[in-house]
């Protein structure tokens, strides 16, 4: 199990090395690429489903090691009373009685002697799941880690990529209206406002009305 995710690790530190030491992330890439970010949420999730699937395994670990200490205090209480037994026994000068005791005080204390090597070894082999286990974990805090700094890596890449088209295509695409255009505008005298045309109609109008005022006054000259 070890080895295998560290495999995932080398495997996922040499193309996140790849990827960081490129000068720029090229949007222009063909359909068949893998994308960064789709391969690094893979590692992540491989990582985190075998941490998990690790974390089970120290737990079974430890409920092992409780089973043999409870296995260790059994033997221990039995052994106390088939000492006492044998004892008796050797009272008794019953010789199938003392041979029935010694024969469990004998089982009782090699039991005992082979759970204490074992306990050792379950708390020694505990300890060292309960380090790798947390080993992984950092891992998988250290790929999220470089998750990030790869999709910031990313967010600025497009950035510039987005920029530096809109400033290209400024810079050979004639501009609405450059300063001069608009101070020459500016500069132009204005024409007058014209008044509004009167409707021709009224006009003859009042030229009617000035006539018959002439032919007023004429006649009362005459008079």
């Amino acid at each position: 199990m070890t080895n295998v995710f560290q495999r995932l690790a080398e495997t996922f530190e040499h193309d996140v090395r790849q990827l960081f030491n490129r000068q720029e992330v090229h949007a222009s890439t063909s359909k068949t690429a893998a994308n960064p970010i789709q391969a690094l949420n893979t590692y992540i999730r491989d990582a985190e489903k075998r941490t998990e699937q690790t974390k089970r395994w120290v737990e079974r670990q430890a409920q092992l090691k409780t089973k043999l200490e409870e296995e260790q205090t059994e033997a221990k209480t039995l052994l106390v009373k088939r000492q006492s037994q044998y004892e008796l026994a050797l009272l008794t000068n019953e010789q199938d009685l003392i041979d029935y005791a010694r024969m469990e005080v004998d089982t009782y204390e090699n039991r005992i002697h082979v759970l204490t090597s074992s306990i050792q070894r379950a708390t020694e082999e505990l300890i060292l799941l309960e380090r790798k286990h947390e080993e992984m974990k950092h891992k998988v805090k250290d790929m999220k880690v470089r998750q990030l700094q790869l999709m910031s890596t990313e967010n600025v890449a497009k950035a510039h990529r987005d920029m530096d088209q809109v400033i290209e295509e400024s810079l050979h695409s004639r501009p609405l209206a450059s300063q001069e255009d608009m101070e020459r505008y500016f500069e132009q005298p204005k024409a007058p406002a014209h008044e509004p045309e009167v409707p021709a109609s009224t006009l003859e109008e009042r030229l009617e009305q000035l006539s018959k005022n002439q032919e007023t006054k004429t006649e009362s000259r005459v008079e």
